[in-house]
């Protein structure tokens, strides 16, 4: 073979590799801008549940919250958190409204209950599906672009 069918097969060759690295790279760009979409669209769901399930929590602790259709927002959120959410997540937001429903069995609640509650560390519905979220995001995106 002379020198020039070996540059232009390598000429070739460079060329293919070169379109290849191309096109894994714009599969990477992609894919993380995919997951970074995902990610915050996760966190704005949640955010709306941790502010809807917290609204509701407090209504209860007041004793201001008399009709049960006043859980439905909530329970909407957990079903559009079973549709893109973790187990993990699901189960945690679950768990949430588990815990306002067992709330609405007790009468009002007085600071110096709170008080207690909180010195027995019985009072935190939200630290479990929190922790979850920031976990899931965690494994979406890495713990470099989670915000930690």
């Amino acid at each position: 073979m002379d020198s020039t069918a070996l540059t232009i097969i390598g000429s070739g060759a460079s060329g293919l590799v070169s379109g290849f690295l191309s096109f894994f790279a714009q599969h990477a760009i992609s894919r993380k801008a995919r997951l970074s979409k995902d990610a915050a669209s996760r966190q704005l769901l949640y955010s709306e549940f941790i502010e809807e399930a917290s609204r509701l929590y407090i209504e209860l602790l007041d004793g201001n919250l008399k009709q049960p259709s006043a859980l439905v927002p909530m329970y909407s959120l957990i079903n559009r958190i079973r549709l893109v959410g973790s187990k993990k997540v699901l189960m945690a937001a679950e768990n949430v409204a588990d815990e306002i429903l067992n709330s609405c069995n007790h009468s009002t609640i007085t600071i110096e209950d709170m008080r207690k509650i909180r010195e027995e560390r019985r009072i935190h519905p939200m630290h479990d599906f929190t922790a979850a979220c920031r976990e899931e995001r965690e494994e979406l995106l890495g713990p470099c672009q989670s915000g930690h």
